[in-house]
């Protein structure tokens, strides 16, 4: 009954009250679903961070231990930069090889270029926490079953926003649309955050705003003149649906705005890159919106507000 009910079950993770995954109404394998992992002798996980920045929560139900090597999410960049003088040549062929989970560097040439790489011994029972951008890789000693999967605390918004760069710099499709999230969020209930994730809530959907009306007054100065405003009521959990609104430059979900053309409507791309849709003229394309500059207006003071109340609350202890 208690591993039912309790937090630490992998299940419950990502829906505790405490995790900003609860937001998410879609099923996720591997972020809000967990995934098992049966290994054998040196079966190796190989260096990676969380898809989207994401905290990660691993167990090792029973078997043989596994070998942990992690570097802090501040020092990812020593990381990186070690990997591409290591492997140039891989790096050319596949530039985002970081996401292929199939490199591994020994800790000691991270070591030697001045990263501090941890090492932790996971027995069976025992939890190992990841938190946001910390690379991680190892290896199990022998035959063992482990469960994974992600979770997010109020503080991992501001490296959500940072991962969604790197992914449109990358064209690599986010497993979760962070506009949609972080929207989610100015509803959320003001006391499930502290005054700096709310102060980073308010500030990405500020920032959502001003880009999105810096964006939409370039597209209409372009000679673009037509515009629909798109129904928001479909299913979250239709991954086919969000799929179709994938930029297809940099693979972004559009999740509030998007442009399309007369001569392949199956293509969409996000705002930044509506002069890479196609060669054809502006009259010819449309502008599809799901949010208006109004309903991003009224969310910006909302999350204002609720920076506010917090502060109020928090001068008055």
């Amino acid at each position: 009954e208690y591993y039912r009910k309790t937090s630490w079950n992998p299940n419950n993770l990502p829906h505790h009250p405490g995790s900003l995954l609860r937001h998410l109404k879609g099923q996720y394998n591997g972020l809000n679903v967990p995934w098992l992992y049966v290994g054998m002798l040196f079966s190796t996980f190989a260096w990676h961070n969380e898809d989207n920045y994401l905290y990660s929560m691993s167990y090792l139900h029973y078997g043989a231990p596994k070998q942990w090597y992690c570097l802090a999410g501040s020092e990812a960049h020593i990381m990186e930069s070690a990997m591409r003088e290591v492997m140039p040549k891989r790096f050319q062929e596949e530039p985002d090889l970081f996401y292929a989970l199939t490199t591994m560097v020994s800790p000691s040439v991270l070591r030697t270029r001045g990263a501090h790489v941890h090492k932790i011994l996971q027995n069976p029972g025992e939890f190992v926490i990841t938190f946001p951008q910390a690379y991680h890789g190892g290896f199990s000693y022998g035959y063992n079953c482990g469960e994974a999967v992600n979770f997010a605390l109020p503080n991992w918004i501001s490296h959500g926003c940072r991962c969604a760069e790197r992914y449109r710099r990358y064209a690599r499709a986010s497993p979760i649309s962070l506009e949609r999230l972080i929207m989610k969020l100015v509803d959320d209930d003001p006391t499930q955050h502290t005054v700096e994730s709310s102060k980073a809530v308010a500030e990405a959907i500020s920032k959502l705003r001003d880009e999105q009306n810096t964006l939409r007054r370039s597209i209409f100065e372009s000679g673009l003149n037509r515009a629909i405003r798109m129904p928001n009521n479909h299913d979250e959990r239709d991954g086919d649906f969000d799929e179709r609104r994938q930029c297809v430059i940099c693979k972004h979900m559009c999740h509030i705005a998007g442009v399309v053309c007369e001569c392949n409507s199956q293509n969409i791309v996000c705002l930044r890159h509506h002069q890479e849709l196609c060669s054809c003229p502006p009259q010819r394309k449309c502008f599809l919106f799901w949010y208006t500059m109004q309903d991003l207006s009224a969310m910006a003071k909302k999350a204002q507000a609720n920076v506010a109340a917090l502060e109020a609350a928090e001068a008055k202890k």
